[in-house]
């Protein structure tokens, strides 16, 4: 496909690679392999609806990515063979900042980074929430896959208020109010008028979103995260209508919880299977790192007086716990100024809470989830340890939505001893809590690009399975499962839309 002839009108000759030139595009920790027609890099939406028109004409299919950092899902890689990526990387806007209503509106290429140093630059009176991946992952990419982060804002997709975006068809779409005009009302309330049809271009291959308005969170005035060790798993069942009950008395968006068991624990800190073999197994590597089996994060940010009485809540709640940490400023400065006196396993803990606390603050960077993709790499492997894809690192996230009770915590461990016992995998588990009543559980599928691709991607399949015997679903897919699944589960109303606004299916997914 000679896409330069096709596109050299529309696009500069720089910004068209062909395939044989797009080799950092195919990197993937996923494992997933596609075949690529080559890679176009717009600038605008003018150049984006020019993109549309021409493949309609020459039946091309397009490939949106945002920044390609989607690791452990997608990556840059499509759902099939011979698309055209559509890099967005170089739409980097950022307008409209309104420091009285905490909105921003953003173009698709802004990153973690880009957004939080606008920011700072303001006067740092906002922040955004971060998701500890890589502070060159795109915002867009994720709140348009639904993903959360940390707080202050951690539902990702509720904090959209307004968007824009090229449809198959070529048309543009604008959110309700920004099509009558109202752009202030459209940056406030994200309904709209009539049936919310912003959803359409969440998860699915309806048009590519140009802009998006968000909604950001005030800084903090004060943030602690409470470090609740857990022994086993009686006192862990024991813990989670507790942690129902703090939920459901402080109904904060403010407040978030995460479940952590050891493996995630240790990952998260930059250990690896090698260091855990070294120990002498999983059990020995808890005692050696002083890590316990399973820790409740609980984060509460907002005026000091109310993160005080949470903190003392906190405290009188959970106080069977093994230990009760309270990480704040204060204790942060101390381990600063004391690390270098402290032994080696607790300059670790003392390098991940002030990683952690970065991200708490709004800044992006590569502490907990950014170090787990490396969990099967060597120590002594030449790596670039901030792109897990080009690194050649295999994880693949599994993440199912449950209730937070007992029985849900329990079906989700029955899938992960499967994936340990039957497949091999240490069980790198979190549980998030998405409201009051249920959680995200989190299995990171970490994996030997080399040797255990086929495995790690039949035991993602053979979850999914599992889990919908179960009644349970992943809330978001790996590429190379999407296709499958929307190919026999597409709902009947989706294809209807797809004929509508991608009548000749030019874009690779079709929900």
């Amino acid at each position: 496909m000679q896409i330069k002839k096709i596109f050299s009108a529309i696009i500069d000759d720089s910004r068209i690679i062909a395939s044989e030139h797009a080799g950092r595009y195919k990197p993937t920790t996923t494992g997933a392999s596609r075949m690529l027609a080559g890679v176009i890099k717009p600038q605008t939406s003018l150049e984006i609806q020019g993109v549309i028109e021409a493949s309609r004409q020459h039946k091309i299919k397009l490939y949106p990515i945002s920044a390609g950092r989607n690791w452990g899902y997608s990556d840059s890689m499509p759902a099939t063979d011979h698309n055209v990526i559509v890099d967005l990387s170089l739409m980097q806007g950022i307008r409209n900042y309104d420091p009285e209503m905490g909105t921003v509106t953003i173009e698709p290429g802004v990153t973690q980074q880009q957004l939080g140093d606008f920011l700072r630059a303001q006067g740092g009176l906002h922040v955004i929430s971060v998701t500890g991946s890589s502070p060159e992952a795109s915002i867009i990419g994720n709140y348009l896959e639904r993903g959360f982060g940390l707080l202050p804002v951690m539902d990702h997709a509720y904090s959209v208020m307004s968007l824009r975006a090229i449809m198959g068809n070529g048309d543009l779409y604008q959110s309700p109010l920004l099509s009558c005009g109202a752009e202030k009302s459209a940056s406030l309330f994200r309904w709209g008028v009539g049936p919310y049809t912003d959803g359409l271009f969440f998860q699915s291959s309806f048009g590519i979103v140009t802009e998006m308005t968000i909604r950001l969170a005030r800084r903090a005035e004060s943030t602690q995260v409470c470090f609740i060790e857990v022994g086993d798993e009686n006192r862990l069942w024991h813990a989670l209508p507790l942690l129902r009950e703090l939920r459901e008395s402080w109904p904060l968006e403010t407040l978030q919880i995460k479940i952590l068991n050891g493996y995630y624990t240790l990952a998260s800190m930059g250990f690896k299977k090698d260091d855990i073999d070294a120990a002498g197994g999983y059990q020995r590597a808890l005692k050696r790192y002083d890590v316990p089996p399973y820790t409740l994060m609980i984060s509460v940010s907002g005026a000091s007086a109310l993160s005080r009485v949470m903190v003392n809540e906190i405290r009188h709640r959970f106080s069977f716990s093994r230990r009760l940490i309270v990480l704040n400023e204060r204790l942060i400065k101390i381990g600063r100024l004391a690390a270098p006196l402290l032994p080696a396993k607790m300059k670790h803990k003392i390098s991940s809470a002030e990683s952690l606390w970065s991200l708490l603050q709004g800044q992006p960077g590569t502490a907990m989830i950014g170090k787990i993709p490396y969990f099967r790499m060597s120590n002594n492997a030449n790596l670039q340890l901030d792109h897990p894809a080009q690194d050649r690192c295999g994880i693949i996230w599994f993440a199912l939505s449950l209730p937070l009770t007992r029985k849900g915590v329990e079906d989700f461990q029955s899938l992960t001893a499967y994936a340990e016992k039957d497949c091999g995998f240490s069980p790198i588990v979190n549980y998030t809590n998405y409201n009051h009543v249920s959680c995200i559980g989190l299995l990171a599928i970490v994996f030997n690009q080399e040797i255990e691709t086929r495995l790690a991607q039949d035991c993602y399949q053979e979850l999914m399975t599992r889990a919908l015997g179960q009644g349970y679903f992943p809330y978001r897919l790996p590429s190379f499962a999407a296709q499958a699944y929307f190919d026999e589960h597409s709902v009947k109303l989706n294809r209807q839309l797809g004929k509508l606004l991608d009548p000749d299916q030019i874009f690779s997914r079709q929900c």
